[in-house]
């Protein structure tokens, strides 16, 4: 199922509000651009949010995240569209985004039933804990 997004400078004022990031890098175009990356960037944790919303939004039952594992490989420029290809079953989600045909990010999320007990990390097998990333 691929997804489209562009993240604007307001979605970047919003997530540094709520997440309290409110680093240049994300948000000033002039000290941005004196980066590395030569423009604002996406919060990292942002595109990931938004990978989640759109793989609950799309379960007809609610679901809790059990893990995950992200792997960012390039940056998200403010207003680059960013194409989101998601692909698993209802427990195991994998993501891989790309910005003209780049990869920038890919997430593997395993996801259980909101109303399943959750255990503490030092209880959960090795395995979950070694989710490869596509």
């Amino acid at each position: 199922m691929p997804l489209e997004r562009i993240f604007t400078p307001e979605d970047q004022r919003a997530f540094a509000q709520l997440s309290g990031d409110a680093n240049p890098l994300h948000l000033d175009p002039v000290a941005a651009r004196r980066t590395v990356f030569g423009a604002t960037v996406v919060h990292g944790v942002h595109a990931a949010l938004w990978i989640l919303d759109a793989v609950c939004e799309a379960r007809a039952r609610p679901l809790a995240l059990f893990s995950l594992r992200v792997v960012w490989r390039q940056p998200i420029r403010v207003g680059e569209p960013v194409r989101l290809t998601l692909a698993g079953g209802e427990g195991s989600i994998r993501a891989s985004g790309e910005v003209d045909g780049r990869r920038v990010l890919a997430l593997v999320a395993t996801l259980v039933p909101a109303s399943a007990p959750v255990r503490p990390a030092a209880e959960l097998p090795a395995a979950a804990s070694r989710a490869r990333v596509p």
